[in-house]
């Protein structure tokens, strides 16, 4: 069961979607609203993954992979 996480935004996506260091994620097939969680297809394989801004600057994403999708 996923926890609460921080709210994420529009400005987020844009940085998930043109992060270095994930690209080999082809796209974002669910975004919750009410927390930091996508599901996505990263290399064909559904997984969700917890994204965390910086607290500060909010340009850099930290992006966790919590579990493939059954």
């Amino acid at each position: 069961m996923f926890v609460s996480f921080l709210q994420l935004n529009e400005i987020l996506i844009r940085t998930l979607l043109t992060c270095t260091f994930f690209p080999l994620i082809h796209h974002i097939i669910i975004f919750l609203r009410s927390a930091n969680l996508f599901l996505v297809d990263l290399k064909n394989q559904n997984l969700a993954i917890r994204v965390l801004f910086l607290p500060k600057t909010k340009t850099h994403a930290n992006v966790v992979v919590l579990s493939p999708i059954p």
